[in-house]
């Protein structure tokens, strides 16, 4: 926004961009800035300068912004920052034409009632030139803080603050931090923080590295109140410092002043991220800064978009029918183009979810070992949605387990059917519990229980019934058996030897001592 702002404060809130005193990472809109403010002293005993008030013109030209200030008359300080980077800005407060500077006049005894007495313990640190670097960071949606580090008025030396300088990595005592004489390179600690109430309500506290102070802003695009106690370290012992301050103000912005936006260009293309197929969607642009949302346009059939901005940093949200929507942070640089691929993941149906899920659980159970769990998670996931990659894949791994499981367990078994029928039907068992129906995991045991099942008695065959003794063989006369072996010898001639051998055999039996039918039956059988 190129505008012009008008601003009545009461207080050090010289700076729409600072907290209250401390400042910020960052710049304002490009623009013009009139602000008048000013504070009234509470509290205190020695009422100095009960109420003074100032003018400030200031100029935003992102990353650069600067801050005239009339503090009198015969008073004024020039302020500038640069923002480095989202997060991080360098800046010169106050500078002027004399080492010593504050809202009620220069020189080094002229101030509120605490800058004065810096010059009874060591010294005032001259303002002239408060370099300094902030870094600022949003910690939560409703909470961000800022903390850096800065020299001249910066610089404190009171009871608590002299505890935050860079005088205390040098001083040996208390007494010599406070009272020794102080360098005017010193450089101290500050921070501070907001806390967003409403989208234009926010509180700040801080600690600006002499004084504590805190506020509340009512914050909007054309108009801006706010009050604030600052100095409220004073509110401690002695009573004779007691200096705090109050401020309240308000303030208008009008539109109109500024050079000529200086432009960039986004331009990219949304896909499914999967496929790579391009699609239709509708984008919206937010300005980072003030969260303003620019009306929403939609990419080509071609998942084609170009834009082109004011530089400054934006968040891109796209989004398309049955896909996640996505958001990418972006910096328009003058005259550049970004490029910007945006992809987007297509939304899972209910049985996608669920196949999921049981995919999810099949994991877990695979990295535990419980494979039989595992692939019945996988095969559910699969009935749900079967192009689901991960519960494929998984399920091939699954198997594999199980293949190598059942084959050492097959080894053991058969290692053990010997000495140990009943420990390798178990094991069989197992392979079964892994592959039910395994045939021969069946068929070993149903072989091994039939081994081990007791033996039935044979039946007893009946007695058999004594059969009638045979009649004693015929006993041969000595001329009889004489024939016989008459008959051998011509059968032996006639080359039967056959008949021959069993003649022979018939004789002996008759006559064991016969010569000649032992020499023929000998004969015989060679011939055979």
């Amino acid at each position: 926004m190129i505008g012009l702002v008008f601003i009545f404060l009461f207080g050090e809130l010289e700076k729409s961009t600072a907290l209250i005193n401390v400042p910020t990472a960052y710049v304002g809109e490009r623009g013009l800035e009139f602000r008048m403010f000013g504070n009234l002293e509470i509290l205190g005993e020695n009422k100095v300068h009960p109420f003074d008030y100032q003018f400030v013109l200031g100029y935003h030209n992102p990353p650069f912004e600067a801050y005239l200030t009339m503090y009198t008359l015969t008073t004024y300080s020039l302020d500038v920052k640069y923002q480095f980077s989202k997060n991080i800005a360098f800046g010169v407060d106050h500078i002027t034409y004399n080492p010593w500077i504050s809202p009620v006049g220069m020189g080094k005894s002229v101030g509120f009632v605490d800058d004065v007495q810096y010059e009874k313990v060591g010294g005032r640190p001259p303002e002239l030139f408060s370099l300094y670097g902030v870094y600022t960071r949003k910690l939560f949606p409703f909470f961000e803080v800022s903390v850096g580090l800065g020299r001249g008025k910066f610089v404190g030396y009171g009871p608590l603050s002299h505890y935050f300088n860079s005088d205390i990595l040098f001083a040996s005592t208390q007494e010599e931090l406070r009272e020794k004489s102080h360098p005017a390179w010193a450089f101290g600690l500050f921070f501070g923080g907001k806390i967003t109430i409403l989208p234009t309500l926010y509180f700040a506290f801080e600690f600006d590295g002499r004084n504590g102070n805190v506020g509340a802003f009512w914050d909007t695009p054309l108009y801006q109140i706010a009050i604030a106690f600052t100095r409220l370290e004073q509110l401690r012992p002695p009573k004779a410092l007691l200096n705090p301050r109050f401020m309240f103000g308000g303030g208008i912005k009008l539109p109109g002043f500024g050079r000529e936006k200086r432009m960039g260009v986004i331009a990219g293309k949304v896909s499914d991220v999967k496929t790579g197929q391009p699609l239709v969607a509708k984008i919206t642009i937010i300005k980072e800064a003030t969260k303003k949302k620019l009306k929403p346009f939609y990419s080509s059939a071609m998942g084609v978009f170009r834009v082109r901005l004011p530089e400054g940093r934006y968040i891109i949200h796209c989004e398309a029918d049955n896909y996640e929507p996505k958001r990418y942070r972006v910096r328009v640089i003058r005259d550049k183009v970004i490029r910007l691929n945006v992809m987007l993941k297509r939304k899972l149906t209910q049985e996608e979810l669920l196949a999921e899920k049981y995919a999810r659980e099949g994991i877990d159970f695979f990295n535990k070992g419980e494979y039989v769990k595992a692939r019945e998670r996988f095969k559910k996931a699969l009935s749900y949605n079967p192009s689901n990659a991960l519960a494929t894949d998984y399920l091939k791994k699954t198997e594999l387990a199980i293949d190598k499981l059942v084959e050492d367990l097959k080894n053991k078994a058969i290692a053990m059917e010997r000495r140990d029928p009943k420990g390798a039907i178990e094991l069989w068992k197992k392979v079964l519990y892994y592959r039910p129906g395994h045939k021969e995991a069946l068929d070993r045991i149903k072989a091994l229980q039939a081994l081990l099942a007791p033996k039935k008695p044979a039946p007893r065959k009946p007695a058999a019934k004594p059969s009638k003794p045979k009649p004693a063989p015929k006993k041969l006369s000595k001329a009889e058996i004489n024939k016989l072996y008459r008959n051998g010898v011509e059968l032996y001639m006639k080359g039967k030897y056959a008949e021959a051998v069993k003649i022979f055999e018939e004789v002996l039996k008759h006559d064991p001592n016969h010569k000649g039918a032992k020499k023929f039956l000998k004969k015989a059988k060679s011939k055979l």
